[in-house]
């Protein structure tokens, strides 16, 4: 892992958190690169305080919720500047910025095809876990569309 890991960090980064490929490259090609190069591991839980409940680390992304979430935002929000605005929400979450989320650029394919690029987001988001985050704040600009994170239209 070590070696995808240094193999993989400078291909993704720059020096102001931008990743140098799209959000798709980072979920499918190198996250499934990093997982071939992982090494099977059994953590060992008997080293943890009792109060520590390890069963959080094993939480995941919940695709089915990405589905309504799209559709909610989608109809949401619809003018450049709100899809701005999404965006730059998104980028304040997450630690490697993709190339297809900048605000400008994604305000700009969002108004072309806004089901695909909200996937692409969302997705994105969910698998940074920063989902939910992402949710609150929108519910925060428009909470007659967005409701609760958790609880969609």
């Amino acid at each position: 892992m070590r070696s995808a890991t240094i193999k993989y960090g400078a291909f993704l980064r720059s020096t102001d958190g931008r990743a140098d490929v799209s959000s798709g490259e980072i979920i499918f090609g190198v996250a499934s690169q990093l997982l071939a190069d992982a090494q099977l591991f059994l953590p060992d839980f008997s080293v943890l305080p009792e109060y520590v409940d390890p069963r959080p680390l094993f939480f995941c992304p919940d695709p089915e919720y990405r589905g309504p979430a799209k559709y909610v935002v989608t109809e949401a929000f619809c003018s450049k500047a709100e899809l701005r605005q999404l965006a730059e929400i998104a980028c304040e979450l997450i630690d490697m910025r993709p190339t297809d989320f900048p605000p400008e650029v994604f305000a700009k394919h969002a108004l072309r095809n806004a089901k695909q690029e909200f996937a692409n987001l969302l997705h994105y988001l969910d698998r940074a876990r920063m989902l939910e985050p992402f949710l609150e704040q929108a519910h925060a600009i428009k909470p007659h569309h967005v409701r609760e994170a958790g609880h969609l239209n």
